[in-house]
């Protein structure tokens, strides 16, 4: 089973992703894995900017085949996707979005 937690990427005003097989959004590029932990995504998810301010972070992504160190900004995931379905789309294209799932049709 995959799972996926967002937060939003402040700097970019885009979605970050968190999950089991990779981890990034698709202006920075995939996580260099083993950057972060379960705690830290889902305290990043949770992190309402009225109340906790947005972590601050330098992480290594590999971003076309080049890794660089990029800072990120991480908040609550319900700025950019409040329902957090958006990786359920079953038109979502895997060339551009880190999570793209195949979904069943009926």
């Amino acid at each position: 089973m995959d799972i996926v937690i967002g937060a939003c990427e402040l700097r970019t005003g885009s979605a970050f992703r968190f999950g089991t097989q990779k981890s990034g959004s698709w202006r920075l590029g995939e996580m260099v894995m083993g950057n972060a932990n379960l705690g830290f995504a889902v305290a990043a998810s949770a992190a309402y900017p009225l109340f906790l301010p947005a972590f601050d972070r330098t992480w290594k992504f590999n971003d076309k085949g080049l890794e660089v160190d990029r800072r990120v900004f991480l908040t609550d995931g319900g700025i950019y996707d409040n329902l957090g379905v958006q990786v359920l789309e079953p038109t979502r294209n895997a060339d551009i979005s880190l999570h793209a799932f195949q979904t069943a049709m009926p």
